[in-house]
């Protein structure tokens, strides 16, 4: 906070009460929220009260500049240059027509108000007179020209019977003021006055209070006239206005008033003005009074505080969006709510004549059963408070109750708008004395409110060092006046914690209170501009602004003060003073955290008092506010602003690892606000809105501070384990996977030595850290009760330095759980190193967790990392299923992620680390022995006899990770197969280019040689029948071995996997030699070498599979083209019209038929024949058998279930291309139903919209028009029926036929019409001449269409006075079964073509007075 300038108020008496608020110099009326943000300059209204009674109205005027940055005085946050920061800071110091006093900088000028120049008090600052106004012009230059309402007003000091202490803006805040004829109402403000009479029984309030309004230059004392009763108010001892509504304490009872209205709008008006309008306002009252905006007023239960409220101008807060009071009484603070009242529609027409009377006076003395009494009155003894026969449920909750006794200062109650705010949660300040603290109160939900206060303030009630006189709250700054004449700007999050002090006053007690100054239009957006609901002004809504504060002293001087965003120093500063506070100067890592963070070498050099637990508790809330790790019921942010450090000037060294550099977006606090702001959804900006002050882009400032809590949560008592732990997991997630070269040294270092002491402390002098330098934090001789999170904040913190390596040890050595029982016995005992507390899966999970992290990272060193790491040994030796998810948590799991899976998700894309990670997992001995129960599921894409893989070896750890990376075992979609169907396999690559796919190649033989290699290790030594000789998981091997050779995916070299293979793997070799294209070999193997018809069956279906999977997309991209049915014939291209060279299963025919066995070689061929008839071609199986087998073996399973198969298929085929026929049909008509729609329309037809023409001067009526005889053929029978329609344009005329098709309706056969045209065959006027045709292509039968002529016209160019036109219309009937034909478009046989007619009609006159 800075003094930016000095307003002389120009003041005879000493100021009592001080009233703020901006104003629009271009506007003379009352403003509104529009108004005042619209004016290219701004004006700060001042109205004070002295201690003779007076009220004085003073204005100050601020620039404008165009720049959001300045926008009127007000600074918005961020980045700033030096230049623009400057001239801000002048701008409340610099007013036009105003002249200063004196030199140097803003605090030294002295301000003169708006239209007042000479010395204070001379002329015009103050007079005498009968009704104690008058403006101050005196000394004011003859060519300055002020609107009136900027001109000072002066009360005089007979008008007020005492001292002024309150004075309360009623137009402001919400609250606008509007008559009958909903025109504003000038400036209105509530005045409390210290009045000799005192308080009583019947009016318990301190003060006495007053309307008092601002008009026609003038202060004008509404409760002196007597005559309007409206005016009258009881005494008060606090008021507020706030949230559309006036809230005001008297004694035990609180209310709201409700604002005359209506007797001051009739007070207003001019006699010749009400003169004018009283016949209409009497008329139109009823329908005025029903257009006004009403908010209704609120009720309060009787005598609802539980003493007398304590009376101040800042006693009293309102909160909930205006449905709870916050007051004090006694040493406490406590609220009530009330509940909303809504007036009867009866009430409506005398509401403005006498419910003010009754409302503010009559009624709140008397019982609450009256109709018009309001809510809160005041009952007698023993009354109750009623609305509507219902009894009131208003308690009273407790908020703080202050420690100290003080009642000689004042109290103070201030809502703070905290944005960050769960709903129906709110936050105020309180204070009293030397005791100040924020509470969260909760009213809510909407549908059954209630009210309670939270468990506690937040950090507890703060001492400050002298009694606070006065605040001023500006969120996210509380500004506090201290009687020594210091202000102290505090944040919300740690008002423990000074941000900035500013010396205001020269000699104690000498300024007295303190008002924020809102900008212009933006009273309401901490609430409603942040949310993203509308405001008045969207420039002012999209800056945040920073706010100003008024203080005013006794002696008639105020002074503006600025609250400013932290910048890196300060916080670097504030952070090395709070640490040598708490911890002593020699108690921490001093050189290094003033390194890391770049502090300055006055904070550096700091001698502070010796620690204290004060100071330690201080720390840990301030560092919890930094760091955003403040836990609060109401779940309130925990940050506060700071400048944009990416505008600070760029160093050189570690700077952009310091506080001093924030990185760009998101650096800070104003960062991250900026980038949210812009956002769409409200809910998420609020919660991540000022979450902490430090973030990932200061490495070095982040890790310190954290290290810093942890350290001073060891050190409370009780010790805060919770928090440590808490903080250092928050920092390493928000800073993520950290390498030590990436952090500053020194940073490093003071989290290495708090970490080792963390450790020696939980462990009485052993540590595993080992640091570069000498402790030089000293042990806290002190039992320290152990708990697991000092460790976990130990290696979260190491992990945050970027020492994984030393953070796994450390949790393997100091979490696990120790297995032996004599190890526990000693850690019971307190002796030794105390044995773990993590089960032995939590411990794995965690370092699985910690390695895949710093695998998935993608940088070199962190997988260098988890390729040497001992934990990674470890833990694949422990539990190999957990330690291969490190290695394959980046691969997609399943078929989606696969076809979501861009080329940079490739496992295979970086094959160094995949064969390095091969080789790892291949030296590895898994100590879990083989448990058939608890194996993994995978994938059924094995086939039937696929089981899971035990992990019990190197060899099934490299199968494994191999499968997962191919994914083989994740169901990795097959779209990537072969242009011929016969051989559906990935190509593999070269071996001579040592390409990339050429080392994908080698994974993919690596993992057959495994496979391999892991069915030989597995066979029996024992004799055992074909087929059996391999072990259970020999079986597994040799499952997943045949299924990688059949994977169409699959990049294995036939020829290398061929050369291994032992001469006993005869159906892997059939699968091998089936990949090199070799079917009828493979086959051969199957059929005559292992005598297995269905294995070789089985070789043909997949063959088959593949085929038609591959046929399928084939059709789908080539659908449309030559795979689409036509006429209910396949085309030749179809997948189904299978030939002899690509059939799957005539290989198998020849082989059989070829088998030395020629009986049972037939036999079989006829088998396969009759099982598969559906996917072979039937002709090149028949030329395949031999001439000497009979028919009848043939006929029955084969020939006979063949033929009826085909003619089924023609059968269904014919219904299919039928019913598909059909629908065309239908749609084809609706299209040209809609096509004829479209074309009766003027306005739609391209042809025509293409000439320009614009609108039509007129249309003609519709009229028929007739054949006249003459047409070559006679009038025929299948003559439509014509309606025209003459459109004329200025120099066109288009003729519209609306032509109906009645052909063969007669004979109910209905015919299709084409072509037709209305043609103008001759014109008598050369200036009118045919130029453009628009026809019909297809009419139906029974519909309507529109042709369309237009003609060019020259009227002036014409001879006569009419043109003769000689029109025909041509069409073409086409013949029986040509309707489909005309449809489709198709051409046919000639005589479905049909005839062409052409019909004379009769001649159309135009007359040149139709073109104009």
């Amino acid at each position: 906070m800075s003094t930016e300038a000095t307003w002389d108020l120009y003041a005879n008496y000493s100021p009592r009460s001080l009233c703020v608020f901006p104003l629009n110099s271009s506007s003379s009326s009352a403003q509104t929220p529009t108004s005042l943000a619209a004016g290219a300059s701004s004006t700060v209204a001042v109205v004070y009260g002295t201690d003779r009674g007076s009220l004085h109205y003073r204005c100050y005027r601020t620039n404008s500049p165009t720049s959001p940055a300045t926008r009127t005085g007000f600074l918005s946050l961020g980045r700033m240059s030096g230049g623009q920061q400057q001239s801000a800071n002048s701008v409340l110091s610099s007013s036009s027509g105003a002249p200063t006093t004196g030199t140097g900088s803003n605090s030294t000028r002295i301000a003169a108000p708006l239209g007042m120049t000479g010395n204070p008090g001379g002329g015009g600052a103050t007079s005498s007179g009968s009704s104690g106004n008058q403006r101050g012009s005196a000394g004011l230059p003859a060519a300055t020209a002020l609107p009136r309402m900027l001109y000072p007003v002066d009360l005089g000091s007979t008008s007020l019977p005492g001292p002024v202490i309150s004075c309360i803006w009623i137009n402001g805040d919400g609250v606008y003021l509007h008559n009958n004829a909903g025109l504003s109402l000038p400036p209105l403000f509530l005045v409390l006055v210290d009045d000799p009479r005192g308080s009583s029984a019947a009016q318990p309030g301190a003060y006495g209070a007053y309307w008092v309004s601002l008009q026609h230059g003038a202060f004008h004392v509404l409760n002196t006239n007597n005559r309007i009763p409206a005016f009258a108010l009881p005494r008060l001892s606090a008021a507020v206005a706030a949230h559309g509504r006036v809230y005001a304490t008297a004694g035990r009872s609180v209310f709201t008033l409700r604002v005359p209205t209506s007797a001051l709008a009739s007070l207003t008006e001019t006699p010749d003005r009400r003169g004018s309008n009283s016949n209409s306002n009497s008329n139109n009252r009823g329908n005025a009074n029903s257009k006004k905006k009403t908010i209704p007023q609120l009720q309060f239960g009787p005598r609802v505080w539980p003493g007398p409220v304590r009376c101040g101008p800042d006693a009293l807060a309102v909160v909930a969006e205006g449905r709870v009071v916050v007051g004090c009484v006694g040493h406490a603070f406590y609220a009530v709510a009330g509940e909303e009242i809504h007036r009867d529609e009866d009430d409506d027409d005398n509401a403005d004549d006498i419910d003010d009377e009754q409302y503010n006076t009559r009624a709140l003395f008397a019982p609450t059963s009256s109709k018009n009494a309001i809510g809160g009155s005041v009952a007698s003894d023993g009354g109750s408070s009623s609305v509507g026969g219902e009894s009131s449920k208003n308690d009273c909750v407790k908020l703080v109750h202050w420690t100290q006794s003080s009642q000689v200062h004042p109290a103070v109650a201030l809502d703070l708008g905290d944005a960050s705010l769960e709903p129906d949660w709110s936050s105020v300040f309180l204070a009293n004395g030397r005791e100040c603290a924020v509470v969260d109160l909760y009213y809510g939900p909407p549908s059954q409110p209630r009210l309670s206060g939270s468990n506690k303030p937040r950090n507890g009630i703060v001492t400050t060092a002298s009694p606070i006189l006065a605040a001023a709250a500006s969120w996210p700054f509380v500004a506090i006046l201290m009687s020594d004449g210091l202000i102290s700007v505090r944040s919300p999050s740690c008002v423990a914690v000074s941000l900035r002090t500013v010396e205001i006053g020269t000699r104690p007690n000498d300024f007295f209170t303190l008002r924020p100054v809102v900008a212009p239009g933006t009273s309401t957006i901490y609430k409603k501009s942040f949310w993203g609901e509308p405001n008045e002004s969207s420039a002012i809504s999209s800056t945040w602004m920073l706010p100003w504060i008024v203080g005013i002293s006794y002696a008639g001087e105020a002074k503006v003060l600025q609250c400013r965003p932290d910048t890196a120093q300060d916080l670097a500063d504030r952070l090395m003073r709070h640490a040598i506070d708490a911890f002593g100067g020699n108690g921490f890592p001093r050189t290094d955290l003033a390194k890391a963070v770049q502090a300055s070498f006055t904070a550096t050099s700091y001698v502070g008092p010796e620690a204290t637990p004060q100071a330690r508790i201080l720390l840990k809330e301030y560092l919890e506010a930094v760091l955003g790790l403040c836990d609060w019921e109401s779940g309130a942010s925990s940050g506060w602003p700071t400048h944009d450090t990416s505008a600070i000037g760029t160093g050189s060294g570690s700077q952009s690892n310091t506080l001093a550099a924030a990185g760009g977006e998101g650096g800070g606090f104003q960062g991250k606000w900026m980038a949210e702001h812009g956002g769409a959804n409200a809910d998420k900006r609020r919660k991540h809105l000022f979450s902490s002050v430090l973030t990932a882009s200061q490495p070095a400032a982040l890790l310190t501070s954290t290290a810093l809590l942890c350290l001073v949560a060891s050190q409370l008592s009780p010790p805060a384990a919770a928090l440590a732990s808490r903080a250092a997991k928050a920092c390493a997630s928000e800073m993520g996977v950290v390498l030590s070269s990436h952090v500053d040294e020194s940073a490093v270092l003071v989290g290495q030595q708090v970490t080792d002491q963390l450790l020696r402390e939980s462990s009485q002098g052993f540590s595993l850290v080992r640091t570069p330098k000498t402790p030089t934090i000293p042990r806290v001789h002190r039992p320290l009760q152990v708990s697991t999170d000092y460790i976990e904040a130990s290696i979260w913190l190491l992990r945050s330095c970027g020492q994984h390596e030393s953070a796994m040890e450390v949790a393997a050595e100091r979490l696990q759980q120790n297995p032996t029982s004599d190890s526990s016995k000693g850690s019971a005992s307190g002796t030794g190193v105390r044995g773990g507390q993590w089960s032995r899966i939590k411990y794995e999970s965690y370092t699985a967790t910690h390695l895949s992290e710093l695998w998935c990272c993608g940088q070199e060193d962190a997988r260098e990392l988890v390729l040497r790491s001992a934990a990674t040994h470890s833990l694949l030796e422990s539990n190999p299923p957990l330690g291969l998810s490190v290695f394959t948590a980046l691969h997609p799991q399943n078929e989606s992620q696969w076809r979501n899976a861009s080329p940079r998700d490739d496992p295979f894309r970086s094959t160094d680390y995949v064969y390095r990670v091969v080789s790892l997992l291949k030296s590895i001995l898994p100590k879990v022995p083989y448990d058939k129960n608890s194996n993994p599921v995978h994938s059924e894409t094995y086939g039937k006899k696929n089981s899971s893989l035990p992990l019990e070896s190197g060899r099934a750890l490299a199968v494994s990770f191999l499968e997962s990376a191919m994914g083989i075992s994740t169901c990795r979609p097959v779209n990537n197969l072969h242009n011929e169907a016969a051989i559906p396999y990935q190509i593999p690559p070269s071996d001579q280019e040592d390409s990339h796919e050429e080392r994908v190649a080698n994974f993919h033989d690596e993992l057959a040689l495994l496979l391999l290699e892991g069915v030989i290790s597995e066979r029996s030594d024992e004799i055992a029948p074909s087929g059996e000789e391999d072990t259970e998981l020999g079986r597994i091997y040799r499952a997943k071995l045949r299924h990688l050779l059949r994977w169409p995916l699959s990049k294995v070299r036939p020829d290398r996997i061929l050369d291994s293979l032992p001469p006993s793997f005869l159906p892997e070799k059939a699968l091998v030699l089936g990949r090199l294209g070799k079917h009828e070999e493979a086959l051969k193997i199957l059929y005559r070498d292992l005598k297995s018809l269905d294995l070789a069956l089985e070789y043909c279906d997949d063959r088959h599979n593949r085929q038609q999977t591959f046929f399928e997309k084939q059709r789908a991209r080539t659908m449309g083209t030559s795979g689409m049915l036509q006429d209910g014939v396949l085309s030749v291209s179809s997948p189904l019209a299978a030939n002899d060279e690509n059939n799957a299963y005539l290989p198998l025919i020849r082989v059989a038929l070829e088998s030395e066995d020629t009986e049972k070689g037939c036999a079989a061929a006829i088998q396969l024949l009759a099982l598969r008839r559906t996917a072979i071609d039937r002709a090149a199986a028949l030329r395949l058998l031999p001439p000497e087998i009979p028919v009848s073996a043939v006929a029955r399973p084969f020939l006979i279930p063949a033929l009826v198969d085909s003619e089924s298929l023609v059968r269904r085929l014919t219904v299919v291309s039928a019913l598909l026929r059909a629908r065309y049909l239908r749609l084809k008509e609706q299209l040209t139903s809609a096509q004829l729609k479209a074309q009766a329309n003027l306005q739609v037809v391209p042809q025509i919209q293409s000439l320009n023409l614009g609108e039509p001067l007129h249309s003609t009526k519709p009229f028929r028009a007739r054949t006249s005889g003459g047409g070559s053929s006679g009038s025929s029978s299948n003559m439509p029926e014509v309606w025209i329609v003459k459109h004329f344009f200025p120099r066109h005329l288009v003729i519209q036929a609306r032509v109906t098709n009645q052909a063969g309706l007669s004979e109910k056969t209905g015919r299709t019409l084409t072509d037709i045209a209305f043609v103008v065959a001759e014109s008598s006027e050369e200036a009118i001449q045919p130029l453009l045709q628009v026809p019909i292509a297809v009419l139906p039968s029974s519909m309507t269409g529109s042709t369309w002529c237009v003609l060019s016209a020259a009227p002036t160019r014409m001879e006569g006075s009419s043109a003769q036109l000689t029109c025909e219309l041509r069409y073409t009937t086409v013949g029986q079964g040509g309707d489909i034909v005309a449809l489709t478009g198709q051409s046919s046989l000639p005589d479905m073509m049909g005839k062409s007619h052409v019909e004379e009609l009769q001649d159309l006159e135009v007359h040149a007075s139709n073109f104009s």
